[in-house]
């Protein structure tokens, strides 16, 4: 018997992606999963087939008000820990995946006992040769993360230091041990806060070149989203307060190449600015002022 995958699916206003991705999920080899599609508030309405569909191929549940990534993935964390899931596979709605990617997903969680969190490649969907994911590194000096994109791998399964949330396949272990996600960030750096809480609870983080999924990288909030700017600064410095050996040191260095990039206007002011002034405040969750 195969153990029971919860997909977790977190739409907000992506409805096409939605659709799309649970129509690659369908394919798969792998049986014993179910998916769960939690809508974050979605502005946008679901035309009646969709609403179909997504109630006949899915466990569909709307959340209250948009809670973010993190929250939003927290509301089916909980559905599937009610109800004796073996693991979880967070997946971004934006992608679509290889036939056989959690096949081989769930054998890699078993040839390492189920010790850590598993990730794989992820390649770009507009062009599906260019890889978007190769495994990564957390920087514990600096607190800064880093994709790998061209390697020479022989296939292995191997461990890294930082997984993208588009992608992790969690066992129940792991999860009742380290806990969920943490809803503060809101949007972003909730992968890099997760990965380092796996690692100091002792386990591993496990890279799986062999399983594959395509990204529609930048689908959700824009690749240079005034939103993506905040969120992706304000919570970059929580990290290098919380994860860096030397945390002083790591915020003013993220500082200085940050400010540097708004003068030579490759980001914008207001939500830098805005992003400085909130951590300063110690405040977190959603920007109010966008």
């Amino acid at each position: 018997m195969e153990p029971l995958v919860y997909i977790i699916l977190v739409n907000y206003n992506g409805f096409s992606d939605t659709l799309e991705c649970i129509e690659s999920i369908r394919n798969i080899t792998y049986k014993n999963y179910k998916i769960i599609v939690v809508d974050n508030k979605s502005t946008d309405e679901l035309e009646k087939e969709q609403l179909l569909f997504l109630r006949a191929n899915t466990i569909y549940i709307q959340s209250e008000s948009n809670l973010g990534f993190s929250g939003g993935n927290n509301i089916g964390i909980r559905y599937a820990k009610e109800n004796k899931a073996d693991y979880v596979l967070l997946l971004n709605n934006d992608t679509t995946v290889e036939p056989d990617f959690l096949i081989k997903l769930v054998a890699a969680a078993k040839e390492k006992e189920d010790k850590g969190v598993f990730g794989c490649k992820i390649k770009y969907y507009w062009n599906k040769e260019q890889i978007w994911f190769d495994g990564g590194t957390f920087d514990f000096k600096t607190a800064n993360t880093s994709h790998y994109h061209t390697r020479v791998s022989n296939g292995a399964i191997e461990e890294v230091t930082f997984l993208t949330g588009c992608l992790m396949l969690i066992p129940m272990e792991v999860l009742n041990d380290v806990g969920m996600l943490d809803e503060t960030y809101f949007l972003y750096a909730e992968d890099t806060d997760y990965c380092c809480r796996v690692m100091d609870a002792n386990y591993k983080l496990y890279y799986c070149p062999n399983a594959v999924i395509y990204h529609k990288e930048g689908a959700s909030t824009g690749k240079t989203s005034e939103l993506k700017q905040y969120y992706v600064e304000r919570n970059g410095l929580y990290i290098c307060r919380m994860y860096s050996a030397y945390p002083l040191k790591a915020c003013l260095k993220r500082a200085f190449i940050t400010w540097k990039s708004v003068f030579r206007r490759r980001l914008s002011f207001k939500p830098i600015m805005n992003a400085y002034i909130d951590f300063v405040r110690n405040k977190r969750g959603e920007w109010k002022n966008q």
